[in-house]
């Protein structure tokens, strides 16, 4: 990572992180651009990572299917991250992908209660009151397709399953971030600008 963070020969330090692109448009508002596939959201459910009431609630149906919430994206031929800050409610493990016309075999399982990775090519991050960031990076390519959330029944689920809702378990979501880039750097909202917001590359002078 070209990050600066903590202490470095004996001295504090900074973190400096590179410009980046956030493309997903509605980064906290999982009912505006986000496709549902078996589930319901409700907005604005419980206090986010931020200190707001504006993360989401996910709630499969009282189905047994592929249960899905998904974003379409235009990708490079490039590396690329995908993140969501998610929370427990009822659902212990959840799935990050990327459509197979971006990448046919990329994903990762995550443990929302022991926050662990449980299969594939993540990182989970602890953001304390039960929140955790989740990610992937894997090279894509140049193409149009989608960008998943996934609800599984298992730590060991395999890419793209059906699982079973009751209508009652999921999970919260917040700052969902899609960027170019090997690593996911610091969240960057999205309030609904579909060109995407560009944060600059931070810098330390003296």
């Amino acid at each position: 990572y070209p990050l600066i963070d903590g202490v470095v020969n004996g001295c504090p330090s900074h973190l400096l992180e590179p410009s980046r692109l956030q493309k997903i448009p509605y980064s906290e508002k999982f009912t505006s651009s986000w496709i549902l596939g078996n589930l319901t959201v409700s907005v604005n459910q419980a206090i986010a990572p931020n200190g707001t009431l504006s993360a989401d609630k996910i709630t499969p149906n009282s189905v047994t299917s592929v249960i899905r919430i998904w974003n379409n994206q235009t990708t490079s031929a490039s590396d690329h991250s995908l993140s969501f800050f998610v929370k427990y409610n009822g659902k212990q493990f959840v799935q990050l992908l990327f459509g197979g016309g971006l990448n046919p075999t990329a994903y990762s399982n995550f443990d929302l209660i022991n926050g662990i990775v449980t299969s594939g090519i993540g990182e989970i991050k602890d953001f304390g009151n039960g929140w955790y960031r989740i990610s992937i990076s894997a090279a894509l390519l140049a193409a149009t397709a989608q960008v998943y959330l996934w609800v599984i029944d298992s730590a060991n689920a395999s890419r793209g399953v059906s699982s079973t809702g009751n209508g009652v378990d999921g999970y919260y979501v917040w700052g969902a971030q899609l960027e170019e880039g090997s690593y996911p750097t610091s969240y960057i909202p999205n309030y609904g600008t579909s060109a995407g917001i560009t944060r600059s590359a931070e810098t330390a002078n003296g």
